[in-house]
């Protein structure tokens, strides 16, 4: 005996909903793969600091007051800049420049650095 008033799903409902259901997973995704990028990024600039953090303290504990008037010195003037140093962390290379300049007030030296490493993606 049939029945009259049982509800079914189409053919064309099926592919309608597959559809947008293969779109909203699609767009899931593609959200996803653009958000990895900038976590890449803000990963490789902090092991930058690190290593740029890792080469001032270098340079701080090597101070001695006999070795800072001459051009040889690490932290003279006169080698601006200094570098490249090269400093591995994980699968990462970071090349560090830096620059001494010299307080005319207070005679202190300063020192500025710059950190570069490839492209991850």
């Amino acid at each position: 005996m049939l029945k009259k008033n049982v509800k079914g799903v189409t053919l064309m409902e099926a592919f309608l909903s597959a559809f947008i259901f293969i779109i909203s997973v699609a767009a899931i995704f593609s959200t996803l793969s653009s958000l990895r990028k900038p976590a890449v990024d803000n990963e490789q600039a902090v092991g930058a600091a690190l290593a740029m953090r890792n080469v001032l303290e270098d340079l701080r504990s090597r101070v001695d007051n006999r070795d800072l008037g001459y051009d040889t010195s690490d932290l003279s003037v006169a080698g601006n800049p200094h570098g490249p140093i090269r400093i591995t962390s994980g699968s990462t290379t970071y090349t560090i420049y830096y620059n001494v300049s010299i307080d005319s007030a207070t005679g202190a030296r300063q020192v500025d650095a710059n950190a570069s490493w490839p492209d991850a993606l």
